[in-house]
């Protein structure tokens, strides 16, 4: 008896067993649709639908940048300032933290040096769309109207502290945006790689902006927590 006991309970443990093998052995990607798969395809592709849900990416996605659309100037008529390339007039460290992914690059500038430390191509890939991690040529002036207003800001520092909060933007991304603000330009300066936002945490906010009054000869927006910059027709707008 007891012999058959021990043989119906290694029987019964053996059938759990069995039952959940089975069910593992279920394809993660159920083409049946008898059963909900782990991964479900319906939505046209998207993996995580709710994926952008604006609620839960907080203020440093900056959704809402309302940058006037270009149409209200006539950019034909108007000459872009000269601007001769960045220079760096003293030797400097920046560092560049992105408020998105959490990622960080040191730029150590120098005077005497090859490109002078900026290494530009380096900036397109830190400077990306991180949504859709794809990647553009950075328009160079407007990396070099950040630079300039980085070094406007030492004062008798050696090193800088900048917070991107946003870079060059996909079609998609900006369509995206819109969809949570009219206010976000539909041609945005973002999706051709010539805007940058961003903000100097230790910096009063107001010697930001006029130091950036003094270098940025194309777009200026300021809000209450970044600065956007851009590269386009000169102009100037405030949240």
């Amino acid at each position: 008896m007891n012999y058959q006991k021990k043989i119906s309970r290694r029987i019964f443990v053996l059938g759990l067993a069995s039952a959940g093998v089975c069910d593992a052995a279920s394809p993660l990607i159920n083409l049946s649709k008898k059963h909900s798969s782990l991964v479900d395809f319906s939505n046209k592709g998207e993996l995580f639908p709710n994926e952008y849900d604006g609620s839960l990416l907080g203020e440093t996605s900056l959704y809402y940048d309302p940058e006037p659309e270009l149409g209200r100037y006539d950019v034909s008529k108007q000459k872009l300032a000269p601007q001769k390339r960045y220079k760096p007039k003293r030797n400097f460290e920046l560092i560049l933290m992105n408020a998105n992914t959490g990622e960080q690059i040191v730029k150590r500038l120098r005077v005497d040096t090859f490109d002078y430390g900026i290494n530009y191509n380096k900036l397109d890939y830190f400077l990306r769309d991180w949504r859709e991690n794809k990647t553009i040529k950075m328009n160079k002036r407007v990396v070099d109207i950040l630079l300039r207003i980085s070094e406007r800001s030492l004062g008798d520092n050696n090193s800088l502290a900048v917070r991107i909060t946003s870079g060059y933007r996909t079609k998609k991304t900006n369509s995206y945006l819109r969809r949570f603000s009219k206010n976000v330009a539909k041609n945005s300066l973002h999706m051709k790689g010539q805007a940058i936002d961003f903000a100097i945490d230790n910096l009063p906010h107001k010697k930001l902006n006029n130091i950036a009054k003094e270098h940025a000869f194309g777009g200026l927006g300021v809000y209450d927590n970044f600065i956007h910059i851009d590269s386009g027709p000169f102009r100037r707008w405030n949240s």
